[in-house]
């Protein structure tokens, strides 16, 4: 019961840091990132774009830029993918692998992007490189479906 009070509680604390003053400490990064998820999953999509790159002008090394860093990417790709900019989200979620190059989620993604663009080859290519960090995921079974592998 209580779990379900969690991300209301850290999405009102974030907006009340957010907007009491722009504050780059480690806390006030996780409080921005929790708020972005939450409007991420209201379908906020603009605010959460804004804010994901808000995030990203910032030193997220105090708090494991990586890990971050290839989170904020992630939102930011599935906003550009939802308001149908293909080739930005493509280009965050390269980015993603670039960072973390065993990032199935995001070998995932520029799969379905890929197919969204008709290019079968690169998408090809992505879900083979997927399938070689992760052969018996179950998650990728749409892309051996999909792309006939």
């Amino acid at each position: 019961m209580a779990s379900n009070n969690v991300l209301p509680f850290y999405h009102q604390k974030a907006l009340n840091s957010f907007f009491n003053g722009v504050d780059t400490s480690s806390e006030n990064i996780k409080l921005r990132y929790e708020k972005m998820r939450s409007i991420y999953y209201q379908d906020r999509i603009q605010e959460a774009l804004e804010l994901a790159n808000s995030l990203l002008q910032l030193n997220l090394k105090s708090i494991g830029k990586g890990y971050l860093e290839s989170s904020i990417l992630h939102y930011k790709g599935g906003c550009h993918t939802q308001l149908g900019e293909f080739k930005s989200a493509l280009a965050c979620y390269k980015q993603i692998t670039e960072i973390n190059r065993i990032n199935n989620s995001a070998w995932a993604a520029i799969t379905l992007i890929y197919l969204k663009l008709g290019q079968k080859d690169k998408a090809e290519q992505a879900a083979n490189k997927a399938l070689e960090i992760f052969p018996d995921e179950k998650q990728f079974d749409f892309m051996r479906i999909e792309l006939n592998l």
